[in-house]
């Protein structure tokens, strides 16, 4: 991951970037990996998310463009898959077992976006007694 880093000394060290371009099935090529780092050089406070929008990257360098970003997105989705499974743990108990496969991903969505649920429902127990005095039991969520 550090080969991604601008302000890393191995930035765009093409033995550094293969494990990740083998994982996301990029060829790399020398000469765009030698004009990219050059380019990325000569840039002022670079981040990656700024060498990912500089045009030249974004067109003329395709190939360091996608493992660019393919070392954004890997550590997350490897770190939210995780937290999904964790979560459905919790949720997913011997009493539970029984739910629907729709209402099991709803549960697991709601508890795992707990910053997002928390601002929807500020009141819990006035959303709460909405939701018993309901005669049909689903929330509209959008």
């Amino acid at each position: 991951m550090t080969a991604h880093d601008p302000n890393s000394s191995f930035l765009l060290d093409h033995e550094k970037l293969q494990p990740l371009s083998t994982l996301g099935k990029i060829k790399l090529y020398d000469a765009e990996i030698a004009v990219a780092k050059q380019h990325v050089q000569r840039m002022q406070k670079a981040t990656t998310l700024s060498v990912l929008k500089d045009p030249v990257i974004d067109k003329a360098l395709p190939t360091v463009r996608d493992v660019m970003r393919l070392a954004l997105t890997f550590g997350t989705s490897s770190a939210s898959c995780e937290s999904s499974f964790s979560t459905l743990s919790r949720i997913l108990t011997d009493y539970r077992r029984s739910m629907l496969h729709e209402r099991l991903s709803a549960l697991v969505l709601l508890a795992l976006e707990k910053d997002i649920t928390d601002k929807v429902c500020k009141d819990k127990g006035r959303l709460l007694r909405m939701f018993d005095s309901m005669a049909v039991r689903r929330l509209p969520l959008c």
